[in-house]
């Protein structure tokens, strides 16, 4: 292949010379030096330029841009299993390519994407490679330039060109090609990050000068005037770019404002342009704002703003960014507010973001899944007429993430089914103008569903509730743009394209209704205006009619959780809503009340914390859920980090209300390290329903549950011999300073007693010496009763990482104090000493980590009161002595390998016997339960050692 490509390449560089001045000339055009240089130059790369594989246009191999007015867009994309690897921007022999404008052009298009790293700026005299997830400079423009060549270097350097064949690029030369060096990493900053960056600095430079200008708005007041700004100047702008609007409407503004010396107020000449697309698009953000429109705002503010939305002090294409990645960036936006105090205007975090550690967008993947399984279900066989009945509703709808995933979902199956279901040529003349045709195709043969029929979506389909009215007006505009992407010639005027969505999207708090008015003096006046309570059935200010009618289709989103809430609330959720056991926990409300709020039939998909799966406290969201319907899918997103910072482990939840009689089967899939979504079993509801606690348990399979049955045959549980606590709690967070207080690393009188601080001074059979000191006493946030620190005790983690093993102690006699990532089990009374020592031998058996996993899952905290529920095996109490010889000496093998004298012959004698023994304790425990060879395979295979 390489010397086929060599011998093209010698032909098209001995055409290129043979007639080098023409070529050179003005009038040779860039559309001719793509026929004849450069297309046949990819081809002989291997890649398929003419689709002669005859591939849809989606999935085409190349997608090349066959008209003269490009608007802007790579001349050539190339693609590898559907995902675009690289762009070409070509251009006439005559330009000179090391011209800025030409070289941001070519990066800056890729660069806005944020899924292509590469590209090619080539005139087929000069071929320039670039790494383009590097942000565009004007100043710099060959900031990551990766490759320069000229067409009489080629042929030296064939094998450089070859890596950008199909068959090296599917291998993934290019990515092997960036560089790797710190300060290159350092001008990666991605788009969304970029614009998130200059838009927080934005919004504080207007709320300063805004606040200056209107010292009487309240910092609620100035949100909203800040937020609806700059939504107005954002949604004009991506009109811009994307041909609905004329250009450069705003950037006039500013020109206008300079040619005058400054004698001109931008503000002024905003006011009639927002009118004006008020008329042209009827949307909520334009309709008019006696706040805002009354506002003060300084033109030299205006102006900075606008000018860093234009190029070339601009890098940002608004026909690129796509509505999901303006998600991402608005969802992180509206982590922050504005706050005013006497002395400073200033945007920071919100208390409950700080709390949770940040705001974590839902990936795409994760949307489309919940979307494909909800609402790609409910629609499934259905005619747009009967389409137009689908109620589908985010609860907490943030930026609208999971509302765009669901009106692309409607938009693609629009399309597929007018494409099936052609419309009479008859019955189309003279009954409506072309743009209004159901589907429109794009100059690229592309389809696409017409502006017309996607605003009847967005006015039938889609509903959200969001406790922040900024989110509402993001929500809002996300979905008109939405319903504008792909539009690129200038739409009538004055047609009121836009629906009111002000009935359909509406801020207010999903868990909390009206209810709280009639509750005396649980909420003070001014709570229950920060409540912002919602009433579901009011057909005026709520969904009546929906829910008079049976309620939503589908209830998707990612609800909120790790709210810090009142005693208040906490009487309003125990009297309201099933879940009462545990704290509070918004999610959870949230699951109760999206399935309260589905027609029967309906279809819920959530993105959730998976706890409600398996701890103690969701019992009866559990048993609520299978009431209610059936479980459709449960998926474990374990190894994924679907949120990369968060310390919360995931699952998706598909649950169908109502479900169907007989067997309650539920597909458990399960997220791989490289963001896919793989079917591994199925499970049965009943099964889950009929235990005590109604685990769902996510890791066992037909076989487990089988086998799981025949361990916990007996009946009895280690409960009937032990107790459990946690580790003492000293103070309350961090903050409160009390660390030096309570503890220390000396001794300092006699209520000082050792403290072993963190789990990683504790391993199987071996527990470091403490290394600090614990001013022990009720004074500590969580004290703990001391009888589980001054009896001899088995210590073990209580907090894990989802290792595969799961269960790890050691016997502790000394009367250390143990912290909370620790966990305690001691004898209850009248039972002999050795008992604990082999219960030791339980705990830490290959057995019950298997059975702890199978029963429970991977979890982060190995809870006390799970483990208290581990069977005991037939004739226990014969065994006991022998696994307690066992135990102990393990112990003792412990204590001299960790004693520091031993040479390494000796040491590896040591390891050897500790080996054989913790083997022994194995065999042991698989003969008292009963297990055969072929299930000791399957448990051990399973759950390797850890």
């Amino acid at each position: 292949m390489l010397t086929s490509f060599q011998t093209t390449l010698e032909k098209l560089i001995r055409k290129f010379e043979s007639d080098r001045l023409h070529y050179l000339s003005k009038s040779y055009s860039e559309a001719q030096a793509r026929v004849d240089f450069i297309s046949p130059f990819f081809k002989a790369l291997g890649w398929d330029m003419e689709n002669e594989d005859g591939h849809a246009h989606h999935a085409r191999e190349v997608l090349v841009e066959t008209t003269e007015d490009t608007r802007g867009r790579p001349d050539y994309s190339f693609r590898v299993a559907g995902q675009t690897r690289f762009f070409v921007e070509a251009k006439a022999p005559s330009e000179e390519l090391d011209t800025a404008r030409h070289i941001i052009q070519a990066k800056s298009y890729a660069w806005n994407t944020k899924q292509v790293f590469f590209v090619v700026l080539t005139d087929f005299e000069e071929f320039r490679f670039y790494d383009a997830s590097i942000r565009p400079d004007e100043r710099k423009p060959d900031e990551g330039l990766i490759l320069k060549l000229k067409h009489t270097d080629y042929l030296a350097n064939a094998e450089r060109l070859w890596e950008f064949s199909r068959e090296r690029v599917a291998a993934g030369s290019l990515d092997a090609m960036l560089p790797r060096d710190r300060r290159t990493q350092r001008l990666r900053i991605p788009v969304d990050t970029a614009f998130l960056d200059e838009m927080t600095g934005w919004r504080e430079e207007l709320a300063k000068n805004i606040f200056k200008n209107n010292p009487a708005l309240t910092a609620r007041q100035l949100n909203e005037v800040v937020q609806r700004l700059l939504d107005r100047i954002v949604f004009i702008r991506i009109a811009e770019d994307r041909h609905i609007i004329e250009k450069r409407q705003l950037g006039d503004a500013v020109d206008e404002w300079k040619a005058r010396g400054g004698k001109f107020d931008i503000f002024d000449w905003l006011r009639p342009l927002f009118e004006k697309i008020n008329e042209d698009f009827n949307g909520e953000i334009f309709k008019p704002n006696p706040l805002l429109e009354s506002t003060r705002v300084d033109s030299e503010t205006l102006a900075k703003i606008i000018e860093r939305l234009y190029p070339p002090k601009s890098p940002y294409r608004f026909d690129v960014i796509g509505v999901e990645l303006l998600g991402s960036i608005y969802e992180r936006y509206l982590g922050k507010s504005i706050r005013v105090t006497p002395k400073q205007v200033r945007v920071e975090e919100k208390p409950e973001v700080r709390k949770a550690g940040g705001v974590y967008y839902t990936p795409k993947y994760i949307v489309d899944y919940i979307v494909k399984n909800t609402v790609g279900k409910v629609i499934e066989g259905k005619t747009p007429k009967q389409i137009e009945k689908i109620r589908i509703l985010d609860p907490a709808c943030g930026s609208g993430s999971f509302l765009i995933g669901a009106f692309q979902c409607l938009i693609d199956y629009h399309v597929q089914w007018y494409l099936a279901h052609p419309e009479p040529e008859s019955s189309r003349k003279g009954q409506r103008l072309e743009f209004m045709r159901d589907v429109q195709v794009d100059p690229d043969g592309g389809y696409r569903l017409s502006v017309y029929r996607k605003v009847q979506i967005l006015r039938n389909n889609l509903f959200g509730v969001d406790i922040d009215p900024q989110a509402v007006e993001i929500t809002m505009m996300s979905l008109y743009l939405k319903a504008l992407e792909g539009e690129r010639s200038q739409l009538p005027p004055k047609q009121h394209i836009l629906p009111e969505l002000k009935f359909n999207i509406i801020c207010g708090n999903s868990l909390i209704g009206p209810d709280i008015y009639g509750q005396g003096a649980l909420f003070g006046d001014a709570e229950r205006d920060h409540i912002n309570a919602f009433d579901w059935n009011s057909d005026v200010a709520g969904f009546g009619r929906i829910m008079k009618a049976g309620g939503f289709d589908c209830v998707i989103g990612n609800p909120p959780y790790g709210a810090d809430y009142t005693e208040a609330h906490k009487k309003y959720f125990q009297s309201n809503y099933i879940y009462k056991k545990g704290k509070p926990e918004t999610y959870i409300y949230f699951l109760e009340k999206g399935i309260s709020a589905l027609v029967r039939g309906g279809m819920l998909g959530y993105i959730t914390p998976n706890a409600w799966l398996t701890n103690y406290y969701g019992v009866q969201l559990r048993r609520f859920t299978f009431l209610q319907g059936r479980l459709e899918h449960v998926v474990d997103l374990e190894p994924t980090r679907v949120f990369q910072q968060a310390v919360v482990d995931t699952a998706i939840t598909i649950f169908c209300k109502g479900g169907s009689s007989g067997a309650q089967e539920t597909t458990i899939w399960r997220g791989t390290e490289d963001y896919r979504i793989v079917e591994e079993f199925k499970s049965s509801q009943d099964l889950w329903a009929s235990e005590p606690e109604a685990v769902i348990n996510v890791q066992a399979n037909p076989t487990d549950l089988k086998l799981l049955a025949k361990v916990e045959k007996t009946g009895a549980q280690l409960e009937s011999i032990v107790e459990y606590s946690q580790g003492v709690i000293p103070y309350k967070t961090k903050a409160d300073g009390e660390a030096n207080k309570y503890i220390s690393a000396k001794s300092r009188g006699r209520e000082w007693l050792p403290l072993i601080q963190n789990a990683s001074q504790v391993q199987r059979y071996n527990a470091e010496k403490p290394k600090a000191f614990i001013h022990y006493g009720p004074w500590l946030w969580c004290a703990r009763d001391p009888r589980f620190f001054v009896q001899p005790k088995i210590l073990f983690h209580r907090l894990r990482k989802k290792l595969p093993r799961q269960l790890v102690g050691t016997y502790d006699g000394t009367g250390a104090v143990n912290r909370h990532s620790l966990s305690n089990l001691i004898l209850r009374p009248g039972k002999a000493s050795d008992t604990l020592f082999a219960v030791l031998g339980l705990f830490n058996s290959e057995l019950a980590n298997w059975w702890f996993v199978k029963r429970y899952g991977l979890l982060m905290e190995v809870a006390g009161f799970k483990m208290s529920k581990m069977p005991l095996p037939p004739k226990w109490e014969d065994a006991t002595g022998r696994i307690a010889a066992l135990v102990q000496r393990m112990l003792e093998l412990n204590k001299k390998k960790h004693s520091g004298k031993l040479a390494p012959s000796e040491l590896e004698r040591l390891e050897r016997e500790f080996a054989a023994t913790d083997a022994e304790i194995d065999d042991l425990v698989f003969k008292l339960y009963g297990i055969t060879d072929e299930e000791r395979k399957v448990i051990e295979g399973q759950m390797p050692q850890g």
